[in-house]
């Protein structure tokens, strides 16, 4: 593990330093975003906020790496993951930070915000970034969680002294009171700017993968966590994981935990509730009512935000777009442009909307629209479609997700134009990172300019250190040192130098002032 922190520091300092790479042409760097600032975009994605007390988690999953059948299940369980609340606030506390004084400005969390469809998760995503208390606890203060040693078995990290896999194959540390510190009440201030969210798989989907049905939902809030499996599954696993998920969660050796109604499963009407009554600005953030997660957001006179809502609630972590939703896109997309091209014949025709720069925003990246449970039906769409769909508008300048997990930064070329499509990497694994995505325009040209943020705090916390500072700082490190990262070299989290800060050009549209 010693030789890894410097990794985690390197890394950290390649972040929120350095110019700004030109995607188009080969050299160039810029130190500052040209012209004038249209908006700024504080991009965060992936934190999945776990409880990671709820029997409603298969963690001994992560045993069976690299067997065949497991892959969609993996990974089950992360060292770091009871601290990424910490590393939430700690993001939280930077976004304020960075845009102090700043006007023209927005968050956008894109997806898998919590980590199990559970109700008491929600609660805790939208009382960190809306501000509140966020409390870990659920169903009693017990520590009925695999990281507790007695608890879990020696294939999880016991950051408590004795023995366990991790510190013996992995060099990782015994950091006691750690696990208690952690479960402390946390206090966040909130962003303080308006701040949207689009639904991602593991808001609707159990462990984001599995259907959310009445025999797992029992389990969800009951006694009884499953701590090892009760037979070997075969080759089939995943679609058990996915079609009977319940099966994944009883049986084998189990443990008694207190029970928490309030575990039980969201649906979107749920989902947009919490977040519509949610803390913080604007009113509603940009929900009109709970019965949609997809919305269009006017962040100015210049601007819009479309969200876009590609989760599967059929099951599989790939993504979708019901017919619904896409002909509202279009709708909405033809709002916001004068002109587009057809999708007959790819001439350019007049729309009659009303010109804006145009931000689209969902989980699931355009190589991931691709679950199959839902091609197979003429009701819904995939990444084909919507990449198709956005080349058709020259108003359309980004495509903002998550998802993967690694930051990546593509054009997609059409009609004579370029699209950017830009993937931010998870809070809850390595780097660990957000994203600031500035559009400005000057006389010339529309810039896209993206860079790389930090939370605050040291790459290599002390070992004693219990504090809110410190305890963000231990994801980090413990995300860093992921067996994950070494099991799996060419998962590349951070990106090349390309996909982490970088500058992109389009040519200014002629109803756009300089």
């Amino acid at each position: 593990m010693e030789s890894l922190r410097y990794v985690c520091q390197d890394a950290m300092a390649q972040g929120s330093m350095g110019s700004f790479r030109s995607l188009q042409a080969e050299g160039e760097r810029h130190d500052t975003a040209p012209g004038r600032r249209l908006v700024r975009l504080l991009h965060l994605s992936d934190i999945q906020l776990a409880d990671v007390k709820s029997p409603g988690r298969y963690e001994w999953v992560n045993s069976f790496y690299g067997v065949e059948g497991f892959e969609e299940l993996i990974p089950g369980y992360r060292a770091q993951e009871f601290l990424v609340a910490h590393a939430l606030v700690a993001m939280v506390r930077k976004f304020n930070e960075l845009i102090a004084g700043e006007d023209r400005v927005c968050a956008i969390v894109t997806g898998d915000s919590i980590d199990n469809s559970q109700h008491n998760e929600i609660n805790n995503f939208v009382a960190a970034i809306g501000g509140g208390v966020v409390s870990l606890q659920s169903g009693d203060e017990a520590m009925t969680l695999v990281a507790a040693h007695g608890f879990g078995d020696s294939s999880f990290w016991h950051p408590e002294p004795g023995d366990d896999d991790f510190k013996r194959l992995w060099g990782f540390p015994t950091l006691e009171g750690l696990l208690v510190a952690a479960f402390g009440p946390i206090l966040s201030p909130g962003i303080s700017c308006d701040w949207y969210v689009t639904n991602g798989n593991h808001e609707v989907l159990l462990q984001g993968l599995g259907v959310t049905n009445d025999e797992a939902a029992a389990v969800v809030v009951g006694g009884a966590k499953q701590v090892a499996p009760s037979r070997i599954f075969d080759h089939d696993v995943s679609r058990v994981g996915i079609e009977a998920p319940a099966a994944l969660l009883q049986g084998g050796k189990m443990r008694e935990v207190a029970p928490d109604p309030a575990r039980h499963f969201v649906d979107r009407r749920t989902l947009a509730s919490s977040i519509r009554n949610a803390a913080g600005t604007p009113s509603g953030h940009g929900l009109a009512n709970d019965e949609y997660l997809y919305y269009a957001a006017e962040l100015n006179d210049e601007v819009v935000l479309l969200c876009l809502d590609t989760a599967f609630n059929m099951g599989g972590a790939e993504g979708a777009i019901d017919a619904v939703q896409a002909r509202w896109l279009v709708d909405k997309l033809r709002r916001y442009s004068s002109t587009s091209f057809s999708s007959d014949d790819g001439e350019l025709e007049g729309c009659d909307g009303d010109d804006r720069l145009i931000v689209v925003a969902a989980h699931h990246p355009l190589a991931t629209l691709t679950n199959g449970r839902a091609g197979a039906s003429p009701d819904f769409y995939l990444g084909d479609w919507l990449l198709a769909t956005l080349l058709r508008f020259p108003n359309v300048v980004a495509f903002v997700n998550g998802h993967t997990h690694e930051n990546r930064v593509q054009i997609h070329r059409g009609h004579g134009r370029e699209l950017l499509e830009v993937t931010t990497s998870a809070l809850m694994d390595w780097p660990c990172e957000a994203r600031s995505l500035e559009i400005s325009v000057d006389e010339n040209a529309v810039w896209v300019t993206g860079v790389m943020v930090n939370f605050e705090g040291v790459a290599t916390p002390r070992y004693d250190d219990r504090s809110a500072e410190g305890l963000a700082a231990w994801h980090r490190l413990l995300a860093a040192n992921s067996p994950a990262l070494t099991l799996a070299p060419h998962h590349n989290p951070e990106g090349g130098v390309h996909d982490r800060n970088f500058i992109f050009r389009i040519e200014r549209p002629a109803w756009l002032h300089s």
